[in-house]
């Protein structure tokens, strides 16, 4: 009995709102249309009623042919929340074993990722092959998803250089995102803000178990508010998404703060901003005009400099990833195999 309602139970836990719209919807509609029927039943013609019990002989009389047709109302609410418990429930899936092509992956232009399959990967079904790809490849139908639990297998080539398995969580664009880099013997978290990778050095930690390359490694982990739990070949690992601090103290990373979300108040950080924007756009535009506008581009250059300047140097960005999907990241000359995929949504 526990299989057959357990499931009932946290489905009517997890989707009260759409059960208290169904009764609302059969409270409002349902019911003035049950008794709209019975009025068309009593007032029907007799040769309608003696047609219905005609080919229906266990209806023998209008209250029966009433009961049988508020019995198929039922029936049809029935089957449509059972058609929406089963979206429900595959939209908190998703999965890939690579057999078919990678058209349920966003995939960055430059990155080469393909499907492989036999003697060379050392498995029975096709694998994914990822390499060259400097950011993420992200899997479609869980931008939108919070809290979730993600399991594959890696295995890095042994011709792979700064051979690791990586990995994003809480991606909500190639540009954003936390991503987990577990290299032969270290675990190094990065964060990727507006395309800017973010090395959390504060807890990277040496691992307890040694990942060889050429070897298929099992990967098990969830993630669940801040906390990102990882089981790597049975060796746990916790990690806790800090507040992502940013220092805009030198001129490339005060560039990056243009182009971040920035969620600081400060109307100075925000003005400042405004007004290099509004130079770098005016410099594009002097471009397009051809070489005879040199002279205005470089002042141009110079009064977007000064701006720079105006910002303060030191600024607290606060920057959260509370919702994102998942993906794999393998740069440069980087190597990794990866099959058998599969995520679940927890919240």
């Amino acid at each position: 009995l526990k299989k057959i309602f357990e499931p009932i139970v946290n489905w009517a836990q997890d989707n009260r709102g759409k059960i208290f719209f169904t009764l609302f919807f059969i409270y409002v509609i349902g019911f003035p249309f049950l008794k709209y029927l019975q009025s068309v039943v009593v007032k029907a013609p007799t040769f309608l009623i003696d047609l219905i019990k005609n080919n229906l002989p266990l209806l023998k009389s209008q209250i029966s042919v009433i009961d049988f047709l508020i019995l198929l109302f039922v029936l049809f609410l029935f089957i449509l929340i059972f058609k929406q418990h089963q979206k429900i429930n595959q939209s908190k899936v998703l999965s890939d074993n690579f057999r078919d092509n990678l058209n349920k992956w966003i995939i960055p232009k430059a990155a080469v990722w393909r499907r492989w399959k036999g003697s060379v990967v050392e498995s029975t079904g096709y694998v994914l092959s990822v390499t060259n790809s400097n950011f993420p490849g992200l899997i479609k139908g869980a931008f939108n998803w919070y809290d979730y639990s993600f399991s594959f297998e890696a295995k890095m080539d042994k011709n792979s250089k700064n051979a690791n398995v990586g990995f994003f969580v809480r991606s909500e664009d190639s540009n954003n995102g936390v991503f987990i880099q577990l290299t032969e013997d270290e675990f190094v978290p990065h964060l990727l803000h507006n395309g800017t990778f973010f090395i959390d050095d504060t807890n990277r930690k040496i691992l307890e178990v040694k990942l060889l390359k050429n070897q298929w490694h099992k990967v098990v982990g969830s993630v669940l508010g801040d906390v990102i739990k990882i089981d790597i070949d049975g060796y746990e690992i916790r990690y806790e998404i800090p507040s992502f601090e940013l220092n805009v103290e030198d001129q490339e990373l005060r560039k990056t703060l243009i182009l971040s979300e920035v969620r600081d108040k400060d109307r100075k950080i925000q003005s400042g901003i405004r007004e290099v924007v509004k130079y770098l756009d005016e410099i594009d535009e002097l471009k397009k005009q051809g070489e005879e506008k040199e002279n205005e581009i470089n002042n141009a250059k110079k009064k977007a400099d000064k701006a720079f300047e105006k910002i303060p140097k030191f600024t607290k960005l606060y920057v959260d990833f509370l919702q994102g999907s998942f993906g794999f990241r393998q740069s440069g000359q980087e190597h990794t195999y990866f099959k058998n995929l599969l995520l679940k949504r927890i919240n």
